[in-house]
């Protein structure tokens, strides 16, 4: 951490790399008051770049200081009030559609929004942030058949293994409140799996686009928790193409460890024997 604080002073200004490793570190070891605090200043250095506060929101909200983070949104949506750029209307509605009733839908930039996704031919990166940015909207507004059919427009367009957690996060959270209860435990298992193939030695620092699928998969679990009171029922049996990975990454998030084990040792034994991932299924 020490090292980018002073690869900070030698960047050029508008050099995120340094900041954005500060905040996936901090993220990473869960130090979220250092986290918050920096963000909130490496905000006020430029305040009209409105990814950095898209960068610090889901910072924020899994350090538990809801306050905090409600009172960042009202701030970002005063600052960015006016702005037509694109840019600012996706970054806008993310930040703050992490949760439910934290600011007026009404105030966000939607229909700047709407209007460069339907009138204008974005690239794919765009097109992808920008569908599921609108049904992260659409999901706060109590439409979860719309945030489901923009997510299927985001992964037409998506590349990204992040935005595809994303896409299965809010897919599950939408399906969840239509009371599709068992596609919502798929896209909850293939979203948990997407997050766990992310988190990897390879890849160890979170983006903070896997903060926020890691923050509505929470959400949807804590939904799915309140219609089984009496844990994970048989809802898996009635989906026999569930990917074994996936249905072993639900087993565990629900903590079902008797059902877990027969299906960790089915993936090891279709893995060659030195595999790494053979090794931890089996663990």
């Amino acid at each position: 951490i020490q090292a980018y604080h002073v690869a900070i002073q030698f960047a050029p200004p508008d050099d995120r790399s340094a900041q954005r490793k500060i905040l996936s570190i901090y993220s990473l070891l869960e130090r979220w008051k250092e986290c918050a605090d920096f963000g909130r200043q490496w905000v006020e250095v430029k305040p009209d770049d409105s990814f950095r506060w898209l960068l610090v929101a889901p910072t924020l909200f899994l350090g538990s200081d809801q306050a905090t983070y409600k009172t960042h949104c009202n701030d970002m949506l005063e600052s960015f009030n006016g702005s037509m750029a694109p840019g600012d209307a996706i970054n806008v509605c993310k930040a703050c559609c992490l949760s439910p009733d934290v600011v007026e839908l009404t105030r966000l930039p939607l229909a700047i929004l709407v209007e460069a996704l339907e009138s204008e031919r974005p690239d794919e990166s765009f097109a992808a942030g920008g569908w599921n940015a609108r049904a992260l909207v659409a999901l706060r507004s109590d439409r979860a058949e719309e945030a489901i059919e923009f997510v299927l427009k985001s992964e037409e367009s998506s590349t990204s293994p992040s935005a595809h957690a994303l896409n299965f996060a809010i897919n599950a959270l939408a399906k969840v409140e239509l009371g599709r209860i068992s596609g919502a435990l798929a896209d909850f298992g293939k979203g948990s799996q997407a997050l766990a193939a992310l988190q990897t030695r390879f890849n160890p620092l979170p983006s903070h686009e896997q903060l926020i699928a890691e923050i509505i998969l929470r959400e949807a679990k804590d939904s799915l928790d309140r219609l089984m009171p009496e844990g994970l029922p048989s809802f898996t049996q009635e989906l026999p193409e569930m990917d074994p990975r996936d249905h072993l990454e639900l087993l565990l998030q629900f903590e079902v460890w008797d059902k877990a084990a027969p299906i960790a040792c089915q993936i090891s034994e279709n893995l060659p024997a030195g595999n790494w991932r053979s090794q931890w299924a089996r663990s």
